[in-house]
């Protein structure tokens, strides 16, 4: 003979007080809108800034979901970031050097940017603009195009501790 587990009763009506609100209050401040244009139009990352507030990547990108206005001032600070990045390769491509006289001595300086490094950055951190795509375009015989297939580079996924 087997028993009937019983399902407690729930009551109808809970009391919940009006100024009652679930989960943690958001860190969020509407004066980050204009703190992450300006932080990162020097050129720094998403992931800076979020350090810079002591808060995880993940936040930012939360209160970009949430907040419609963050979330456009996240994108104008993409777009600035990138702008400046790709000022700096333009600026630093070649070697550059400037020579400082001082009275008889005169001191140069020179500094040079290794293309290969700067290139794979900017592919790692702006890959919309940035990502090698190839195009592959499949026919019939009938000389008809059947579909096209974009290619691009992802990276691998990150794992866990080995």
């Amino acid at each position: 003979m087997s028993k009937k587990k019983k399902t407690p009763k729930v009551p109808e009506e809970k009391y919940r007080h009006p100024d009652y609100t679930t989960g943690r209050p958001t860190e969020y401040r509407p004066e980050y809108c204009d703190k992450i244009i300006e932080f990162m139009s020097e050129g720094k990352s998403i992931v800076q800034f979020a350090a810079s507030l002591k808060v995880a990547e993940s936040t930012i990108y939360e209160w970009a979901k949430v907040n419609p206005e963050f979330s456009k001032a996240k994108n104008i600070a993409i777009t600035a970031s990138e702008a400046w990045n790709e000022q700096f390769l333009m600026d630093n491509i070649i070697n550059w050097s400037e020579t400082i006289k001082n009275g008889k001595e005169s001191t140069t300086t020179s500094r040079s940017i290794n293309a290969s490094v700067a290139i794979y950055r900017m592919k790692c951190r702006f890959r919309k603009n940035w990502t090698e795509v190839q195009k592959i375009k499949h026919y019939t015989e009938d000389k008809e195009q059947v579909q096209t297939i974009k290619i691009a580079y992802e990276p691998k996924k990150k794992r866990g501790p080995a």
